[in-house]
């Protein structure tokens, strides 16, 4: 599923980046709002932001300034942003009676900053302006002697000024000379379309599972919850560990018992292989055919070098299509689920010259595409019997084959 944020930068006085307003968007095609309830479009400006962009790859460390209408900063909707890197946006149409302003103000204390957006001075509005941080004007919404006199009275409250829809270089330099602190307006830029593909909950779920399963020493205090609430995985779980894979003489039945019986890795492996094939539900089932082909064949492949790296190369080749699998860049994805770094460096070809998991990826993309001077000479460096590969790769298309016989649907 593609999702949408616009982000518009907001610069000080020196024209350096002070934040972004975050704003919704529909769609890639249509750069304006298209009239979505406020509540909505900030509820998907959150979860897009949050869950599928990332609001670090957005703001990159500067201020996130968000729209809330009343319903939302009546919800605490604010709690899943950063304190000290956010900046409420209290919408124009919010009535500043008690409950905003007490709001507002529980809001100042938590750390986060206020903005009145769209600003006009009306009866009713002092206390509001008393929690506030900063008051957006419209440039055109004044005239030249009320915009002094607002700037000059909102300084001397310790209120910071930012002047919006800011369109010419006139109107910049004007509003800079009268005072104000901050700019927002197509003089200074437009706001850029950001996308990303949506991991679905399922899916997102799965990748949490995955970065737990890579933590150097696993901690089953924090995979059994995460398990637990998937039956699926629980069925999956005891059903291999009574499976006469083991032939233990009693069934094991909590899930926390089938994680320690495990052992880490083994268990990472099997959370591994459970995993894949629900991340490629809506997926040609060759992917995780795939996958699982390239994961056993490295893992041979590793086990011929005589170094200890075969449960680092299963990994590698499991992992090297999950750009495929989920339509996202792989790079992301890898610091997503958490891989351990040699792993992260082969897959993205940024490891040392000489590096032998590198030379082992390249060695199962060669033999898989036929290319075979490749396939000997990477052999040759790392001490492979080339004959052993075709062994190990027929091998590594059966235990596929057995492995995803196991695995149910």
């Amino acid at each position: 599923m593609d999702v949408y944020v616009a982000r518009q930068a907001i610069f000080d006085r020196a024209r350096r980046v002070h934040g972004y307003e975050l704003l919704f968007r529909a769609n890639g095609v249509k750069n304006e709002f298209d009239g979505t309830d406020p509540a909505s479009a900030t509820a998907q400006v959150l979860a897009n932001s949050l869950l599928a962009i990332g609001l670090e790859n957005l703001v990159g460390g500067k201020l996130a300034f968000v729209n809330f209408n009343r319903e939302l900063l009546l919800k605490d909707w604010h709690a899943v942003l950063p304190r000290k890197g956010a900046v409420i946006e209290v919408l124009e149409t919010v009535e500043p009676d008690e409950e905003i302003v007490a709001a507002c103000r529980k809001l100042r204390e938590e750390g986060y900053q206020i903005a009145l957006d769209d600003f006009v001075l009306r009866d009713g509005w002092d206390p509001l302006m008393g929690v506030a941080n900063v008051l957006k004007i419209e440039i055109r919404s004044l005239s030249e002697d009320q915009h002094e006199a607002l700037v000059s009275s909102c300084h001397a409250r310790g209120l910071k000024m930012l002047a919006e829809k800011v369109e010419t270089y006139e109107e910049f330099a004007w509003a800079r000379k009268t005072g104000y602190d901050y700019f927002q307006g197509f003089f200074f830029a437009r706001p850029a379309i950001v996308h990303a593909k949506l991991v679905p909950v399922v899916k997102s779920n799965c990748i949490r599972l995955l970065r737990e399963a890579m933590r150097p020493e696993l901690d089953l205090a924090r995979l059994d919850p995460i398990i637990a609430a998937d039956v699926a995985l629980s069925y999956k779980l005891l059903r291999y560990v009574n499976s006469a894979l083991f032939s233990l003489p009693t069934k094991i039945q909590s899930l926390r018992h089938a994680l320690a019986f495990l052992g880490d890795a083994e268990l990472r492996r099997w959370i591994a292989l459970a995993v894949l094939p629900r991340l490629a539900e809506d997926k040609t089932a060759e992917l995780v055919t795939h996958s699982l082909v390239r994961a056993r064949f490295c893992e041979a492949a590793a086990t011929l070098t005589g170094k200890p790296l075969s449960e680092h190369a299963f990994l590698m080749g499991l992992f090297s299509l999950l750009d495929a699998l989920i339509d996202r860049p792989l790079e992301e994805l890898l610091v997503d689920v958490g891989l351990a770094p040699e792993i992260v460096a082969a897959l993205l070809d940024t490891a040392p010259e000489g590096d032998m998991l590198t030379a082992i990826y390249q060695l199962a993309l060669h033999y898989e595409a036929g290319n075979w001077e490749a396939v000997d000479e990477i052999a040759l460096r790392a001490r492979i019997v080339p004959s052993a590969l075709r062994v190990a790769y027929s091998e590594a298309v059966s235990w596929t084959e057995e492995t995803l016989s196991e695995i149910p649907k």
